[in-house]
């Protein structure tokens, strides 16, 4: 019995000295957390250990991060700009890209310059070019139904409904296409020759498109007037339809990262901004912000997050001290920042 004991103890010291010195005093992946970080789809969400022993494990995160933050940082192309046109960041400025929702803030333009009375009901016509996707947006609008043009501008621009935008349209011009040639001919006035509209909310088509330049002239536009940043201000509000004789009250809300404290920048103040995204485009954002001396006008185009890229790279070029402000933005970037290897 005592030799039994005695082996047991030997065995288990042995044990307990293998582990003592294979583990090097180094917290270590266990075989699970190495299997995981293994994952080329994974996502940053992982609780990692301060140190990390195995130089295999911590070359394929690397890697894996790599591959991340290039793929969150990619975009199609960038303008940045200042109240006296001064360009302070761009990245292929003029490339071709489809603008997706951000072509709301012509439709808004054009409504601002043609109609008269805000307030005057709008009586909806017959609507087409906004049902054939099944992601869009819809108010789900009837023919017959009465709003004003400035509840319609509301639920255009806080929660970007395509069947507003085509409302609108044709309310001004009678039709889409007739409404997109008016897009055109003030998108040529305005200097943006690398665009073209084909509608008035920004579902795909193939000659749908613009440029970040372009799109930076149309926030630059969009931002001079008072009412759009009266509506961008605007966290929410209550809109009237009148549907067959009865009186609705929707309610909307704006769901701007940027109005709702997602995603700041020290020392800007929001002024507004318009999302888009489309399969084919993936993340747009066109916005404005100030300082209270300085205007800044950012137009992002085919990224990942249009907001979140808008947050960096103003963050990057404005903020002294960007990394720590970067850190606070991102949590992901953060625990990478903070690991000891």
């Amino acid at each position: 019995m005592r030799l039994i004991v005695c082996l047991f103890l030997i065995v288990a010291l042995s044990v307990i000295l293998i582990l003592l010195i294979t583990r090097r005093s180094h917290k270590i992946f266990s075989q699970e957390e190495t299997n995981y970080l293994m994952q080329p789809d994974r996502q940053l969400s992982l609780v990692l250990p301060r140190t990390v022993s195995s130089s295999e494990v911590k070359d394929k995160l690397q890697t894996i991060y790599d591959m991340e933050l290039a793929s969150r940082f990619k975009v199609g192309g960038v303008y940045v700009t200042d109240e006296t046109g001064k360009v302070l960041y761009e990245e292929n400025a003029h490339a071709k890209l489809y603008p997706a929702s951000t072509t709301k803030l012509m439709t808004t333009i054009l409504a601002l310059e043609y109609t008269k009375d805000l307030d005057a009901p709008v009586t909806i016509g017959s609507l087409y070019g906004c049902y054939d996707d099944p992601d869009s947006m819809l108010l789900w609008l009837e023919e017959g139904d009465q709003m004003s043009m400035r509840d319609m501008l509301y639920a255009l621009l806080t929660e970007s409904y395509n069947d507003v935008a085509c409302a609108i349209a044709i309310e001004i011009a009678g039709s889409i296409e007739s409404f997109a040639d008016l897009m055109n001919q003030k998108a040529k006035e305005l200097g943006m020759n690398d665009t073209h509209f084909a509608n008035p909310h920004g579902l795909f088509d193939a000659e749908h498109y613009t440029s970040p330049y372009d799109l930076n002239l149309l926030i630059r536009k969009a931002a001079s007037y008072d009412l759009f940043r009266e509506l961008e201000s605007t966290k929410e509000a209550t809109i009237k339809i009148i549907s067959q004789g009865q009186e609705n009250e929707i309610y909307i809300e704006n769901t701007s990262f940027f109005l709702n404290g997602d995603y700041s920048v020290p020392g800007l103040t929001f002024i507004g901004g318009k999302t888009g995204y489309v399969e084919q485009s993936h993340s747009n954002y066109a916005s404005c912000f100030t300082d209270g001396t300085h205007n800044y006008y950012v137009s992002v185009l085919h990224s990942a997050d249009g907001p979140y890229m808008t947050a960096l790279i103003l963050d990057y070029l404005l903020v002294p001290d960007a990394m720590s402000d970067l850190l606070e933005i991102d949590p992901y970037l953060a625990l990478w920042y903070d690991l000891e290897f």
